[in-house]
């Protein structure tokens, strides 16, 4: 399996990155040519042509496989896998650009009071030490369920039943994470994260629709809802009774600060949110026009849906008087994208344990 970086980016530059007025440009208006694709669906065909009708099956490829571009033709990728040369559809793959790493160093936490470490990944091995709950280690192998860790100059295997393994991302960094890039997940891995959140326990069907319809990061948009909803529990997100019909609102959007529960269920009711699912997918469909894929500001970024760093707030005098600054921004909470990134440290938890790959967009300063 291909490995790779993550971008990196020192602790003591985060500050400068929070604050917009040291903002220039991003990519310097450079598009990068995008040279790999990663296939997102469970089995993809590979094809001797760029067609499904009339075309011969080499072989299949799965999900996650990162692959070398050599051709594009009618929306389909020809990629060479093990000198089987072929094609694969557009649909289920995603683009990657040389600027994007896979990350490279797993952290395993320990989940239990005590975990002993032994000399081969079986309880058969020799007890070396043990390691307690709470502890960090750097992850150099694998194996069979077991991992290798890197513990004060010496090396020894630990059960991966007792053990959280994540990849090691400054956590506020996520801030910078393309939100229109997918994830690859599959419906019961996204379960598995709603797992025991209210309402949206058992949405992942769909948070992955509302995710291919509208090109948002599907667990992007499980963070936000969590966010808003309280782990799925807010009054917004079980639901409120407008004019005798109960509507949902996932994301927040139009819970204004003076009115959060007026404006966010009559905006839910404007638009016919009626269920959990209609919900989900049609916020997802307001957060990709408006922000995320939208042609006028594509805030693609957590960092650029706060700040709108390309089109800074500005500032006007009332008629009476009071000067207030307008923004195409999602909230006004100033800490509002850090905060975000708390809950997407879900995304460094299943990068390590699906090798996924992560872009980031980070803005080019003075």
């Amino acid at each position: 399996m291909s490995r790779g970086l993550v971008l990196c980016i020192r602790d003591r530059d985060v500050a400068k990155y929070l604050n917009p007025e040291n903002f220039v440009d991003v990519n310097n208006g450079h598009i990068p040519k995008m040279e790999f694709v990663q296939i997102t669906t469970g089995t993809l065909n590979l094809r001797n042509a760029p067609a499904t009708s009339g075309s011969t099956i080499l072989g299949t490829v799965t999900r996650n496989q990162v692959y070398s571009i050599l051709d594009v033709k009618n929306g389909w990728y020809k990629i060479d896998v093990n000198n089987v040369v072929g094609w694969v559809s557009g649909e289920y793959v995603a683009l990657i650009s040389e600027m994007q790493y896979r990350p490279k160093d797993k952290i395993a936490t320990v989940n239990t009071s005590t975990l002993n470490v032994r000399s081969k990944p079986s309880t058969s091995g020799t007890r070396i030490t043990s390691i307690k709950n709470g502890e960090k280690y750097k992850v150099i192998d694998e194996e069979n369920g077991w991992y290798k860790l890197e513990i004060n100059g010496t090396t020894g295997w630990a059960s991966g039943s007792y053990l959280d393994v994540s990849i090691d991302i400054n956590k506020d960094n996520l801030q910078f994470l393309s939100l229109s890039s997918p994830s690859g997940l599959s419906v019961k891995d996204l379960n598995e994260i709603l797992e025991g959140k209210g309402i949206l326990q058992g949405q992942g069907a769909a948070f992955l629709e509302a995710s291919r319809k509208y090109e948002v990061n599907e667990i992007y948009l499980i963070s936000h809802a969590l966010l808003e909803t309280g782990n799925g529990t807010s009054k917004l997100a079980t639901g409120v009774e407008v004019e005798g019909k109960v509507v949902y609102n996932m994301y927040g959007i139009g819970a204004v600060d003076h009115n959060a529960l007026g404006g966010g269920s009559q905006r839910a009711y404007r638009e016919g949110w009626d269920t959990p699912t209609k919900a989900i997918i049609g916020g997802a469909a307001f957060i990709n026009n408006s922000y995320v894929n939208s042609s006028g500001h594509k805030q693609d970024t957590l960092y650029k849906m706060k700040w709108n760093p390309a089109n800074p707030p500005t500032r006007y005098q009332r008629a009476d008087g009071v000067w207030v600054n307008v923004a195409h921004q999602y909230a006004t909470d100033i800490g509002w994208a850090v905060k975000q990134t708390r809950t997407l440290e879900l995304i460094s938890n299943y990068t390590a344990k699906y090798n996924l790959v992560l872009k980031f967009d980070i803005p080019i300063y003075n």
